[in-house]
């Protein structure tokens, strides 16, 4: 579960001092959340450790600061989120970087309400272009940063 998609952050090495990210223990293991003044940019699975979640957001890191006072309330979140608790993620998502095929997807799969499962091939006869997209959503979602900001698939 280690794989991650990249999303292209060449643009944040012009905004040094704008990317802020936080590594934090829950009872699954370890989370890192990169973000940016307009959301979040990549969120890890839970890791064995603070430097695995921490490489795990990529080396737009190295750009960041440490910041754990702007995470609070999602760090509050997660914690009853892996313990075991229902909770909701409507935290803004910062889609700099990604394709317009990828702003699409993950907006579409946000509209999945809580507890319901979807296919892939619900997803493409949402709003998806054609039905040749449905292999690239496919291969998007089982990378995703986001998975554990959309219900049905966190």
């Amino acid at each position: 579960m280690a794989t991650t998609v990249r999303l292209n952050l060449s643009w944040a090495k012009t905004m040094t001092g704008e990317l802020r990210y936080v590594t934090f223990n829950t009872d699954m293991g370890w989370v890192g959340i990169l973000g940016s003044a307009k959301g979040l940019l990549c969120i890890t699975l839970p890791q064995r450790s603070a430097q695995e979640a921490r490489q795990l957001l990529g080396g737009s890191v190295n750009d960041a600061t440490w910041a754990p006072h702007l995470f609070d309330d999602i760090i509050q979140r997660f914690g009853l989120y892996f313990s075991g608790h229902r909770v909701t993620f409507p935290d803004e998502l910062d889609f700099s970087g990604a394709t317009p095929f990828q702003h699409q997807v993950w907006e579409e799969t946000r509209l999945i309400s809580y507890g319901e499962t979807r296919s892939y091939a619900w997803v493409a006869r949402g709003r998806l272009v054609n039905r040749r997209q449905l292999g690239g959503w496919g291969r998007l979602w089982a990378v995703t940063h986001y998975r554990l900001s959309y219900p049905a698939t966190g």
